[in-house]
């Protein structure tokens, strides 16, 4: 029984005799096919060409798992819940794995053998992993042995989640790097394949148990693994859509929301490389939203919305079939479908994904006179990726702003009473504000120096709103260390110091005569921005803890760096400075 599965792959003129002997077996003989057996025989039976082969292979498959499970003298409901078969819950994953891939093919869809395998899988399955696979919940990596070579991992009757997690980033790199380095066969190809899916299927089963922990931390190096693999073999994603398929049916029955966004994200992702692919993916996902569907809820219908700029950027055909989806939703009357929308489209924006501005221009302004305050900040921010892509002009964007929103000027009192969140948006966006629009309707007499200089009065009102806004309360309070700020505040501030970063030097329109003064006046803005960066500076600290990241001190030293070289242009201004520091 163990020859049986080499000689197929060893010489394939022997397959009608082979075909032969194993259906006398099958009819004659109670063969109880080892691991290795079991493990060759399933390889096999993905690859092999010959569907009288596979039939076969099948019957045999399904013929040992029912002697070895069940026995003739017991009834058969009461030993699927009393015995379990020895193989391992690896070897289990496996041929639920190849049972599901055969059953999505119109040709093998109603095999009986495969639908046996199917259920017996999926019994033991979670038997086995109740035993075993919990066990490894609290198993720490230092303690975890990895095998030498990854079929070991087939063969171990007792198994845990870390063990295979730790299989698979360690190993995984070698066994991708050989993929990259020579070409493999179709069978080393399903090889690969079925590690991961195998390892997928243990792992599900084991993630319904209500006292696993480690739920995310055993399903990321898998979906890496099937991640590299793909991204080099692209075409196997069509043979993993149906175990990926079964799974999230499971996650989903056992209302494992977390898992079934992580595994549709990879799917957008990393399966959706493939057009056939693809495809699939977007029928099954659009009818997750239908309406018509049972499962058609409101969260179900956001989580499958933020999925869209995944799938475009992974496959960019499928770009019309989003947007005309993302109409039906703009006007929806549930507000947080429609938050959603919003923020989908705001990532397409980001991503660089929309096409045709066109697409979406109608629906951005209409977010604008939204009374939601999230649909605005999406809206703005929308816009702020569109401008900073060069496909809207930001003279025009301002003058929309101007219309629906509020009126931007040296006066940023009307700016001060939007919500926290809208400021935020409104001050990413006017770091878009350095361009070189000639026609610019709001030039006047008093902007004829601003001309000479080359700078676009947009530009100075941008960084003067800028500024001013940085020095308004509670802003200024924060940055001068008398009051503690709340997250929002801090984002705004932060998106402000952003924006004035991205200006340059010429931009700010600092000449000597705004440095060289014994006391400045408040709208010196040479004076602002010493304030802005002395206070960033005292901040620093406080913006790490709230962000996480050193983004913030960077931005701090490059405004440092550039009002520097304000300084030190003009020479009168550099011994101005240089008198100023002795004084002190």
């Amino acid at each position: 029984s163990s020859l049986l599965p080499l000689l197929y792959t060893i010489q394939p003129s022997l397959l009608p005799r082979l075909n032969t002997l194993i259906s006398f077996c099958n009819k004659h003989y109670k063969i109880h096919l080892s691991s290795v057996a079991m493990y060759n025989l399933a390889m096999t039976t993905l690859v092999s060409l010959s569907e009288n082969s596979i039939a076969l292979q099948l019957e045999l498959i399904s013929h040992s798992l029912l002697r070895r499970c069940i026995t003739e003298n017991d009834n058969v409901e009461q030993q699927q819940q009393q015995y379990s078969c020895p193989f391992s819950p690896m070897i289990w994953g496996l041929l639920y794995s190849v049972a599901h891939i055969l059953l999505s093919t119109p040709a093998w869809m109603s095999n009986i053998y495969a639908q046996d395998i199917t259920e017996l899988a999926t019994v033991q399955l979670q038997k086995r992993t109740t035993v075993s696979i919990i066990s490894g919940a609290d198993v720490k990596d230092n303690h975890v042995s990895v095998p030498l070579n990854y079929h070991e991992i087939y063969y171990k009757e007792e198994m845990n989640n870390v063990e295979i997690s730790k299989l698979l980033s360690s190993k995984g790199k070698e066994v991708l790097h050989h993929l990259t380095s020579s070409s493999i066969s179709s069978t080393e190809q399903c090889e690969m394949l079925l590690l991961g899916l195998s390892s997928l299927a243990v792992t599900a089963a084991s993630l319904s148990l209500e006292n696993d922990h480690c739920k995310n931390k055993e399903l990321t190096p898998i979906f890496a693994f099937l991640d590299s693999l793909l991204q080099e073999l692209p075409e196997l994603g069509i043979r993993s859509l149906p175990v990926l398929k079964v799974t999230l049916q499971h996650f989903i029955t056992k209302k494992l929301a977390t898992q079934v966004q992580k595994l549709l994200e990879f799917m957008c992702v990393s399966v959706a490389r493939d057009a056939s692919c693809a495809h699939e993916i977007w029928t099954m996902i659009s009818t997750m939203i239908d309406p018509a569907s049972s499962s058609a809820s409101i969260r179900v219908q956001c989580m499958v919305l933020r999925l869209y700029p995944l799938l475009c950027n992974t496959n960019k055909r499928l770009y019309g079939r989003i947007i005309v989806s993302l109409g039906h939703y703009v006007s929806h009357p549930n507000l947080e479908l429609k938050v959603v929308t919003a923020s989908t489209i705001c990532e397409l924006a980001e991503r660089d994904l929309i096409r045709d501005v066109s697409d979406v221009i109608g629906w951005v302004q209409s977010f604008l006179a939204d009374e939601e305050n999230m649909i605005v900040y999406y809206a703005i921010l929308s816009l702020h990726h569109l401008v900073y892509l060069n496909e809207l002009d930001y003279v025009i964007v301002l003058k929309v702003l101007n219309q629906k929103l509020v009126k931007f000027g040296e006066d940023v009192t009307g700016i001060l009473g939007l919500d926290d969140i809208v400021i935020e948006a409104l001050a990413q966006f006017l770091g878009n504000g350095e361009t070189d629009d000639e026609d610019d309707s709001s030039e006047s007499d008093e902007d004829e120096h601003l001309v000479e200089k080359n700078i676009p009065p947009h530009t100075q009102m941008s960084i003067t709103a800028l500024c001013r806004l940085a020095l308004s309360q509670p802003f200024v309070s924060i940055l001068n260390g008398d009051q503690s700020p709340e997250t929002t505040e801090l984002s705004i501030l932060n998106a402000i110091y952003k924006s004035l970063s991205r200006y340059s030097i010429e931009s700010f329109d600092i000449d000597e005569d705004l440095i060289c003064q014994e006391k400045y006046d408040d709208d010196n803005l040479y004076y602002q921005l010493k304030q802005i960066i002395d206070g960033g500076n005292r901040c620093d600290e406080l913006f790490y803890r709230n962000n996480k990241s050193n983004t913030f001190k960077s931005v701090i030293t490059e405004l440092s760096s550039k009002l520097e070289q304000i300084e030190q242009r003009s020479p009168v201004s550099a011994r101005w400075i240089q008198q100023k520091q002795k004084k002190r």
